[in-house]
């Protein structure tokens, strides 16, 4: 890196500030007035907001009429990997070592050397429990790509055979399987990784000699944690393009304490001679990711200049402690007032009911205040999501309409044909209680599957009880689960009375192939137990396609088979098969050319969709007028008037 490089770092600690020097940038038109700004963003909530006050931080200078338009927003990740696709010597690596290709040939080679006495440790945690042999490959796998990004030096010494620690020494005994595994991944693969040929194959990006699909200038908004990786890329597009850095930072005056601080040398967090510097209690023990953003910045030859925040009204407690961080000073005297408040709470309800009172207190004591300034924050979105929807009603006499709106969902949470992949998955590995049968057919999907309602369903319910139904297909599933050959309550002695009840009057004396006829079922009421033969048909099919082992690539398929063969969606909501099919698809994704299929058991497949029920950022749900609720994602950063934090007891 030289003189030539054309990044500019803006620090500031509000993201006010940060936007009024990116519309500083945006002001003036590029020469083509048809070329597309680009400014990179951490999240799609990130991006809505920034669209909103790009369009009225513009309209305010009178430029654009109050519209933000032909700007892209893509994620850093994204556009850093755009960039190393467009250079063919890197293109390969990029590819092959994507997290899901490199947790596949983590796989097969713990499988291909799990004798080996250095695997030892890694086999032991795989015999406790037959998923945890995905669960260590996919952690493993993480695990390498993320030294590829964070510790490209060390990956570097790997590679030549030198087994070493993030620190330069030897790496630790009880760490020493690592570089051996990540060798043999290597061999594999049979390609380099990025850190083996960075920075040196960023040289056609350095001297434009790579065509690239970029704007002349570009920005990346609101950075709160960066990899060296990522900054070496952009640091190489710096030398052909504008780049501009806009980062979020809560202390300038503590950034330019560290400007004149030497790089540690040292991986270690126990040696960084930057800990000392925070004089704020609240920067010293939460700013640490903030410090260590800006040494990532040092080691890339990065400076940043930086804004402070005038703060107009200092009265208020909040005001004042926010002044202190920003100039990295001990706190002044207190203010008595409620501009934070804290509420101890004896469970999740009675926090969602004291947040619901100070919400009314704070709209009605602020009549500028509106839902859309009033953001609650929770890292336990599924607790707080239903109890909040029911807090806020909108339809009561005794409260005001305050609407609530959800940003942050699993697809579980709000696909339902995705929430019963993992019910086929259960079925296929359970004892096919009648419980879970009785659960099955209140399903929405499987009774539009197959043409019944509620009050059907509870018809089936009844014939399950009837039949004296408890659990178990017949003898031999139940002696798999060491309970005997008998077959008195299965499913095959059940179904067997209710089908020849359908068939035979009520006669209690009558015995048709050793079993009594199930009374009162004839006419009319034998629709529900042909519905019940159905479905258990279809659970059976289910279950004998799925309890063994199959190539990871197939998993998708065999799932959405499953799936279909027992739940359809309801009119107009097709789009809920196809988001299954594609969280399916990248779950189960089909093997590059030369990379393994591992096999995975029925327990590690629900292992890999168990992710399915973690909340993801939506872009639909920020700023839409209402209050919005979300979790605390990282790098969330858009700013509200008011933020209510929920679950926090930990």
């Amino acid at each position: 890196m030289g003189d030539t490089v054309a990044v500019s770092v803006h620090v500031a600690p509000h993201p006010d500030a940060l936007v009024a020097r990116l519309c500083d940038t945006l002001a003036e038109p590029p020469e083509d007035p048809f070329a597309p700004e680009l400014v990179a963003v951490p999240t799609r909530g990130i991006e809505r907001w920034l669209t909103q006050r790009i369009a009225s931080e513009l309209a305010a200078r009178g430029v654009g009429d109050g519209i933000a338009a032909n700007i892209e927003f893509p994620s850093p990740r994204q556009l850093v990997r755009e960039v190393l696709l467009a250079v063919p010597g890197l293109a390969g690596s990029v590819e092959a070592w994507q997290t899901d290709q490199l947790i596949s040939n983590v796989l097969a080679a713990i499988d291909a050397h799990s004798n080996a006495p250095w695997l030892r440790l890694i086999e032991r945690y795989i015999e406790a429990d037959e998923a945890n042999r995905l669960a260590a490959a996919t952690k493993i796998g993480r695990l390498f790509a993320t030294y590829g990004r964070r510790r490209p030096e060390m990956i570097r010494a790997w590679a030549l055979g030198e087994d070493i620690g993030p620190d330069g020494a030897s790496i630790a005994a009880g760490d020493a399987w690592q570089p051996g595994l990540w060798r043999l991944v290597r061999g594999q693969i049979g390609i380099p990784s990025l850190a083996e040929l960075l920075p040196a194959g960023l040289e056609p990006i350095r001297s434009g000699d790579v065509q690239l699909d970029l704007p002349d200038r570009l920005a990346v908004y609101g950075l709160t944690a960066t990899d060296p990786l990522d900054l070496q890329v952009l640091t190489a597009l710096g030398e052909q393009r504008d780049v501009d850095l806009y980062v979020l930072h809560p202390s300038p005056a503590l950034w330019e304490a560290m400007s004149g601080q030497p790089t540690p040398a040292a991986s270690s967090r126990e040696k960084d001679p930057t800990a000392a510097l925070p004089e704020h209690p609240l920067l010293a023990s939460w700013g640490r990711d903030s410090r260590e953003l800006q040494l990532v910045f040092t080691g890339a030859g990065l400076a940043g200049s930086t804004t402070a925040i005038d703060q107009a009204d200092d009265d208020s407690l909040l005001h004042r402690i926010q002044a202190d961080i920003e100039a990295n000073r001990l706190p002044a005297a207190a203010v008595a007032d409620r501009s934070i408040q804290i509420h101890v709470a004896h469970g999740a309800r009675r926090q969602v009911e004291i947040t619901r009172d100070a919400i009314l207190h704070a709209l009605k004591a602020d009549p500028t205040l509106q839902p859309r300034d009033i953001a609650i924050m929770t890292p336990d979105l599924a607790t707080f999501a239903p109890l909040l929807e029911a807090a806020f009603p909108t339809d009561s006499d005794d409260l005001p309409d305050l609407r609530l709106r959800i940003a942050d969902r699993s697809p579980a949470a709000v696909n339902p044909l995705v929430r019963f992949a993992a019910t086929v998955l259960d079925l296929a590995d359970s004892r096919l209680e009648a419980e879970r049968i009785r659960e099955l057919v209140t399903r929405p999907v499987v009774q539009k599957h197959f043409g019944f309602d509620l009050d059907t369903a509870a018809l089936i319910t009844k014939v399950i009880d009837d039949s004296h139904i408890s659990w178990g297909l017949d003898g031999e599933h139940r002696e798999a689960w060491q309970a005997g050959t008998g077959d008195e309550r299965t499913w095959s002695r059940g179904l067997d009375r209710a089908l020849a009840g359908v068939f035979y009057s009520d006669d209690p004396v009558r015995v048709v192939a050793g079993n009594a006829p199930l009374a009162g079922i004839e006419g009319g009421e034998a629709t529900p137990v042909g519905l019940l033969a159905a479905i258990m048909d279809r659970v059976v099919a289910i279950r004998e396609t799925l309890t063994d082992p199959m190539p990871a690539s197939q998993w998708g398929r065999a799932i959405a088979d499953g799936v279909r063969m027992l739940a359809s969606p309801g009119w107009d909501d097709e789009w809920q098969l196809g988001q299954l099919e594609r969280l399916l698809a990248e779950t189960f994704p089909e093997p590059a050319p030369g990379n393994p299929d591992p096999v995975l058991s029925l327990a590690e497949a629900r292992l890999a969709i168990s992710s399915w029920i973690e909340t993801r950022p939506s872009p639909l749900h920020f700023r839409t007028g209402d209050v919005t609720v979300c979790t605390l994602v990282p790098m969330r950063s858009v700013p509200y008037r008011v933020v209510c934090l929920l679950g926090m007891d930990d």
